[in-house]
């Protein structure tokens, strides 16, 4: 009678339903239990499944199939058995020749989970091999350390393909990490031999799990057609990041597991202790030696640039000062050392000046680093790992690979983008705004400067000059709450909101938040501070900030300022220019309704974070290839050229080209206005212009005589009166012409003689200027056009006379002679509306009608209308 048949009904009916023949059951040796072995609880009966070497012949171990299974207390079905403390084996189905398949790297090896889909791969002429489980290619030691089993080494693995096929549910999204992760790391191991992997997805069959044995039962005739169409996956695939990233995690801590299976350090610190003879000196030399052998061996001491020292541990990829406590910690904790005794403080020693004197000299960057030399950008996942995007791919890498080093945020979470989330995540980032602005268009170009602002956070290195993001707008118009949405993306549920003080605390505070981190947040801008208008003006421009080392008297301290910074307030009174210049203002109104609980909008971001940073780095990746395909860079009139040529590239990858370009039109503008706003000197200076008997067009004067005109209009006390000084108005007109200009509406300009200083005054508003010829808006060069209009001076736009000046310059006239104009240098168009109605008054002096119509009909001596 055959082997087989001593099988129970219920045994051979579940041997049969995984497609295996007779004829197969009996060549794979497949035996019932006796039942005097079967000490089980719960177990009726089970058959074994024996184990077979590369010749195809048995050895001492097997598996038993449980009928029925046994419930573990949680909850769990256990299905086989095998004898405690026994190391797993791969699973050789005796159908095929095993040690031929080993010696030829040219066939390809399937790896199924399981000995029944194994062998029926097998018996459908495929090349199956199995393991009990997905971790079931490894083994334990007595110490707690894990090996790869020693069977793998018996094959070629170099060149050879391999397809590594989980059941269906392994691509269940709540089962990824847990059933795939296994056979990932499998594939990583067999990748780092030599071999082509793939992972091969098997379609589910109504919900139901389905297994390779599944599969080929249910296409008997069809499989072989079906099998070369099933999806398999590259190991690098983007989809499988979540992976990639768990599997750099798992791989440092085997490594942790090694090293302290090697031994203990702090039992070799007590060795030298306790060892007779040593001098004091001498003990502590060794002991400091002990520990940098054991540092040199784990990682590298560090020196940046501007001397701030670190330890890179190659283990863990984490990198960490070596003055701080969580280093020093760790330290003692691993060499048994106790920092009030003099061999700690020595070793202590010992690292720091290592460190300074030969650690390696390498930048060390926050959150993200954009490598000009490779146009590549990196950014800090905050585990140890990073994203490398190169236009092309996003792939994850080690921290430490291209020698780019990342300090993780110790409040910061890990992030785990969603690559399957399309880019409408990234924009619902900023739902719900209550954005000022007449119209949709002024709102939608307000949200481009802040997308395009969002994306240069990572190209710090790009800007060398980076935009302040000022939010502007009153009590309950939601400025802190955006700041706050876009911590939370970028930082996780700890991240939190600064506020501005004014006492030293205030300013230190400030300047550990700004050099410790890529980004920050600060409210209530409002107060008086004196030392944040120097502070941000450094921090536009990447300067270092300096300041005295605590508890010493001359040394001073270099800190960097790699951060993207986000103010808030409600009431902003800039008087510095070159201030004003840097910030981006974004004006906010009050939220009219219902408001949305603020613990419901955070939780929202929190859950949608993985969500958001994949279509954060989907959209940075196209950023990077449109930074590598654009040749040369723009011009432009701003300050803020860095982020004007930047936006012009991110901002079609958004599909914000207009709105942007638009924005950037109107930005000197919004500047000075903000630059104006509730200055004393501006509304002198108006009411003084307005107060004018007539309407004019060119007024000079001297300082002295407009210091008095100007004191006398004052409706303060004479002790508050904004300019001390007829220096300092001369100073203040001659620095802020601009400012007047675009405020006041005038266009200032010295006129100074052998004997005074004089200024002339012309107004801008109602100016008649030529128009542009034709001929030189054809020609006009691209790089022309991001230039705005309104910052070329208006007296350049003077016509000339036929004497060759300019009409307010004829002697004996206030304004211009119209009718001595040559037919094709005529004025043609108001400057500020482009009308071509004037009026001259008695006095000579010409106003556009639409802009400054007459006060009384009996001034205006001419009306004037420009053919």
């Amino acid at each position: 009678m055959d082997q087989h048949l001593s099988l129970h009904e219920e045994q051979l009916a579940d041997l049969r339903k995984s497609g295996l023949s007779d004829d197969t059951i009996a060549r794979l040796g497949i035996h019932a239990v006796r039942p005097h072995d079967l000490k089980l609880p719960g177990v009726f009966h089970a058959y074994r499944l024996p184990y077979f070497d590369l010749d195809g012949k048995p050895f001492d171990f097997e598996r038993w199939r449980l009928f029925p299974p046994i419930v573990t207390p949680d909850s769990h079905t256990r299905k086989y058995h095998q004898a405690k403390g026994s190391a797993p084996y791969l699973y050789l189905p005796p159908l095929l020749n095993w040690r031929a398949i080993a010696a030829d790297p040219t066939i390809t090896i399937v790896i199924t989970e399981g000995e029944k889909k194994a062998a029926a791969g097998c018996q459908g002429s495929l090349v199956v091999m199995g393991t009990a489980g997905v971790w079931c290619w490894r083994m334990k030691l007595e110490n707690g350390e894990r090996l790869v089993l020693a069977e793998l080494d018996l094959f070629v693995w170099q060149g050879r393909r391999v397809e590594i096929l989980p059941d269906s549910d392994a691509w269940r999204p709540d089962k990824m990490i847990q059933v795939l992760a296994g056979f990932y790391a499998l594939g990583m191991e067999l990748t780092q031999r030599g071999a082509h992997v793939q992972l091969v997805q098997l379609p589910e069959s109504g919900g139901i799990k389905v297994g390779l044995d599944d599969f080929l039962v249910s296409e008997p005739s069809q499989w072989q057609h079906l099998w070369p169409l099933l999806e398999r996956w590259e190991l690098s695939d983007r989809r499988l990041m979540k992976l990639t990233a768990w599997y750099q995690r798992w791989i440092r801590k085997q490594d942790q597991v090694a090293l302290r299976a090697a031994g203990s350090s702090g039992e070799r610190v007590t060795a030298i202790r306790l060892e007779p003879g040593l001098k004091p000196f001498e003990r502590k030399r060794r002991i400091a030696d002990l520990v940098l052998s054991s540092l040199t061996e784990k990682g590298k001491l560090i020196c940046t640039p501007d001397r701030v020292l670190y330890f890179f541990n190659r283990q863990t990829k984490a990198l960490v000062r070596v003055d701080q406590e969580e280093f020093l910690a760790e330290l003692y904790e691993e060499f048994d050392l106790n920092q009030t005794e003099e061999e700690t403080r020595f070793a202590e020693e010992q690292i720091l000046m290592v460190a300074r004197t030969r650690g390696d000299k390498v930048q060390v960057h926050r959150l993200a680093f954009w490598k000009e030399e490779t146009q590549t950008l990196y950014i800090d996942m905050n585990d140890g790992t990073m994203f490398v995007l190169n236009g092309e791919e996003i792939e994850s890498r080690d921290n430490g690979y291209d020698n780019v080093l990342f300090l993780s945020d110790r409040v910061a979470n890990p992030i785990d983008p969603d690559f399957t989330a399309d880019q409408e995540n990234f924009h619902r980032l900023y739902d719900g705004l209550s954005l000022a602005g007449d119209d949709q268009a002024m709102q939608a170009q307000a949200l481009a400067l802040l997308k395009v602002w969002t994306l240069s956070i990572f190209f710090l290195e790009a800007l060398p000059v980076r935009p302040i993001l000022a939010l502007i707008g009153e009590q309950g118009s939601g400025k802190t709450t955006l700041g706050r949405r876009l911590g939370l993306a970028l930082y996780g549920p700890c991240f939190q909101v600064g506020s501005f003080r004014s006492d030293p605390s205030g300013e230190d505070d400030f300047i550990a938040a700004i050099t410790a981190r890529r980004f920050a947040v600060f409210d209530n801008a409002d107060a008086n501070i004196r030392w944040l208008p120097d502070h941000v003006a450094r921090l536009a421009t990447g300067a270092d900030i300096e300041k005295r080392e605590l508890y010493t008297t001359n040394r001073l301290i270099s800190y960097r300022t790699d951060c993207m910074l986000v103010i808030t307030s409600r009431d902003p009174r800039w008087k510095r220019d070159d201030v004003a210049r840097r910030l981006l203002p974004i004006r906010m109104e009050t939220i009219q309704g219902s408001k949305r609980p603020e613990k419901q909008l955070q939780g929202e971001i929190v859950n949608r974070r993985g969500a958001i940073w994949g279509s954060i780095l989907t959209i940075l990746n196209q950023v990077v290839a449109s930074m590598r395909t654009t040749p040369g860079q723009s011009t432009s009139s701003h300050r803020l050229a860095d982020f004007h040529w930047f936006g012009s590239l991110a901002a079609p990858v958004l599909g914000l080209h207009a709105e942007f370009s638009a924005a950037m039109a109107v930005l000197d503008r919004t500047q000075l206005a903000l630059l104006g706003e509730g200055d004393e000197r501006l509304e002198l200076l108006t009411l003084w212009v307005t107060e004018r008997p007539l309407m004019w067009n060119q007024y000079v004067t001297t300082t002295q005589e407009l210091f008095q005109e100007l004191r006398k209009i004052y409706p303060g006390s004479e002790r508050m009166f904004p300019f001390r000084s007829t220096t300092v108005l001369g100073a203040w007109l001659g620095r802020n012409k601009e400012l007047i200009e675009a405020q006041v509406g005038v266009v200032v300009r010295e006129a100074r003689s052998s004997v005074t200083r004089s200024w002339k005054f012309v107004n801008a508003r109602c100016h008649p200027v030529m128009l542009q010829n034709p001929a030189e808006q054809q020609g006009e060069s691209e790089a022309d056009t991001m230039t705005p209009s309104s910052t070329k001076p208006v007296s350049d736009e003077l016509p000339l006379d036929l004497e060759g000046k300019r009409p307010n310059e004829k002697e004996g006239k206030a304004g211009p002679e119209l009718e001595t104009l040559p037919q094709h240098r005529r004025a043609e168009a108001c400057f500020s509306c482009k009308g071509i109605r004037f009026w001259e008054s008695v006095h000579h002096l010409v106003s556009c009608t639409a802009c400054h119509p007459p006060a009384d009909p009996a001034l205006v001596a001419e009306w004037i209308e420009i053919p």
